[in-house]
């Protein structure tokens, strides 16, 4: 910073809960130097902050801009917003560790569609060289990584529906505690997605006691949202109590009919294990909608082996009205998406079917809204 800012008459919100307060604030070698009346020099860049607040940077501890960053290291669409950190590798999704093998990668971003684009070339395979891409490039923000949980297992055993074995456990864990060591802030899970649905209780327990360890955040996308949310929320309260490991519950909500109105309850369970010793945390977006990739409609158990092998079984004439019939009705241990969501209430991003209802969608397809997806 070259020369001294000086932001005038500013409303200033610190960020502390005080009321907020008409001030001045000196800025000088990226660090806020005075608050209060500041007399103006001659080598002073002068900023009018009449009418406008005044806030410390905010951060987001929720985003995937895990590849959007290699392609434009500076985005403006958060910093315009306030966002100066940003925490990324949510859901179990990060773009490392990756085999050097190409048709891996290719199945990676697929799974990854969430976050990947076309415009990136993925030359890295660790976080270290992950890291030293984006330091190459440069970023406008804070930034802090999890490393995702459902990478880490589809690096050691693809997407297979088991549990691991001694040996696998063995490198699951060695990743986590190498990743730890070189930097990332913790773990995450998403245990909507494929793999992490495969990934059992005591699985989780393994993973945290690594995190534990460290000292970092393990982030939940929990089981469920909808009719198994408390299930899904005493699941990881289980296992935060169990091992100590500090808790991060990841955009908490309580979704479908049967749950409006019990959020208080699902708080209640949060506070009553922080009383009995765990270190739980939430965070939640103000707006009631969500976004995700469209594998999510689809039960986990025809996940297994990744999207080819879904796109495979989705092909079956035989297996699909079965495919169907649990998209519609789920089954026990999977709270169905389409069923629990009317219709009307599902938009598709594609361009071919931007601002299009769920139904008129499908029918664009020139098919059934009851085939769904056939």
């Amino acid at each position: 910073m070259d020369r001294p800012i000086c932001i005038q008459n500013a409303m200033v919100i610190d960020g502390t809960g005080s009321s907020p307060v008409l001030s001045d604030i000196l800025l000088k070698d990226d660090r806020i130097q005075g608050l209060g009346s500041i007399a103006p020099t001659a080598d002073m860049e002068l900023i009018d902050g009449r009418g406008m607040f005044c806030t410390p940077g905010f951060i987001d501890v929720h985003t995937h801009s895990d590849i959007s960053f290699l392609y434009c290291g500076n985005p403006s669409g958060h910093i315009l917003q306030g966002v100066t950190s940003e925490v990324t590798g949510n859901c179990g999704y990060s773009p490392f560790p990756l085999r050097d093998d190409l048709q891996f990668i290719q199945k990676r971003r697929n799974s990854l569609s969430l976050i990947d684009t076309p415009l990136v070339a993925w030359k890295w395979r660790t976080w270290p060289q992950y890291k030293a891409l984006l330091e190459q490039q440069g970023v406008n923000e804070n930034l802090r990584v999890l490393i995702g949980y459902g990478s880490i297992r589809a690096f050691v055993m693809d997407y297979d529906n088991r549990r691991p074995t001694a040996e696998e456990q063995a490198q699951i864990e060695a990743i986590l505690d190498e990743a730890l060591r070189d930097g990332v802030c913790g773990l995450s899970v998403g245990l909507g997605y494929a793999p992490d649905f495969y990934a059992d209780t005591e699985e989780l327990i393994k993973a945290a006691g690594v995190v534990r360890r460290h000292n970092g955040i393990f982030a939940f996308h929990v089981r469920g949202e909808r009719l198994t949310l408390f299930q899904a929320i005493k699941e990881v309260l289980s296992i935060a109590l169990k091992t100590g490991v500090r808790t991060e519950i990841s955009h908490l909500k309580c979704a479908g009919k049967a749950n409006v109105g019990r959020m208080h309850e699902i708080l209640a369970l949060i506070e009553e294990a922080n009383r009995s010793g765990a270190d739980v945390t939430f965070d939640a977006y103000p707006y009631t909608a969500g976004c995700s990739y469209l594998g999510l409609v689809f039960p986990p158990k025809y996940h297994e082996g990744g999207i080819a092998r879904l796109l495979e079984r989705l092909r079956d004439s035989t297996l699909l009205p079965r495919i169907l019939r649990d998209m519609e009705y789920g089954y026990p241990g999977w709270s169905t998406f389409i069923g629990e969501q009317k219709k009307q209430q599902i938009f598709f991003r594609l361009t071919a079917f931007t601002g299009r209802w769920w139904a008129a969608g499908i029918q664009f397809w020139g098919l059934s809204v009851k085939a769904k997806l056939e």
